[in-house]
């Protein structure tokens, strides 16, 4: 390990999304890089990846999710239990392998001005279908979204159809509309996974760190997108 210079964006915070966006209507260095380093991640050569990393079929990625809300969940939620359904019926039949970073997102890398210098929180890697970390960084919440809409760009830092175009020029790989809507699913899946997690940890005294309790204010939103996606 190392000291890298940088900080981590914070997409709640009105100056860091007004930072973002001033890099947005301008330069865009920040925005192309995402999407460069996303590129770069994605096209890892499988014999560099260290034997140790989970290789995750699709059904794995929505059991191991599924699995987090029948351990975790403190009652039972239709909306969600009809979105793991949905999202089951919706596998692809052909994957993209690669290596997924599995939680990429502004808010873990750190940035010195116009400059990524890092990407951290790779403990949920994988080798399996690339697609999740797109869907992932589509999902609203990372925007600045809680319960209210907050900025309009994707993850704070670039329109979605620019994005999506860049990466696909950068890869040869364009994804659709209705498989990014499949693997959003996924990345809200793995949110509310964390959520359940830590308001099961607070309410069975597991902690007695109140922003695991306040975690649950996250539900609403996020099941709000679930609604969405499935179109009802």
């Amino acid at each position: 390990m190392e000291h890298v210079d940088g900080s981590a964006p914070n997409v709640y915070s009105r100056d860091d999304q007004r930072r973002l966006a001033d890099d947005w209507n301008g330069s865009r260095a920040i925005a192309m890089q995402v999407a460069e380093h996303l590129a770069t991640i994605h096209g890892a050569a499988e014999t560099d990846l260290p034997d140790a990393l989970p290789s995750l079929g699709f059904d794995d990625v929505v059991n191991r999710w599924r699995e987090v809300y029948e351990r975790r969940r403190l009652v039972r939620d239709p909306v969600v239990e009809e979105a793991f359904e949905w999202v089951a019926e919706r596998r692809p039949r052909v994957g993209w392998p690669g290596l997924v970073h599995g939680d990429y997102r502004i808010g873990n890398m750190l940035v010195q001005g116009d400059r990524i210098r890092a990407i951290l929180d790779w403990e949920l890697a994988y080798s399996g279908d690339v697609r999740f970390d797109l869907g992932y960084l589509a999902v609203a919440r990372h925007a600045g979204k809680h319960l209210r809409a907050r900025s309009p760009l994707m993850g704070a830092f670039a329109e979605r159809e620019w994005f999506m175009e860049r990466y696909g020029q950068l890869t040869g790989r364009w994804i659709d509309d209705e498989s990014l809507a499949t693997f959003e699913m996924l990345g809200i899946m793995m949110l509310l996974a964390t959520q359940w997690t830590a308001v099961w940890m607070y309410a069975g005294g597991h902690t007695t760190d109140v922003r695991m309790a306040w975690s649950r204010f996250s539900f609403p939103g996020l099941r709000q997108d679930m609604v969405e996606l499935m179109g009802w």
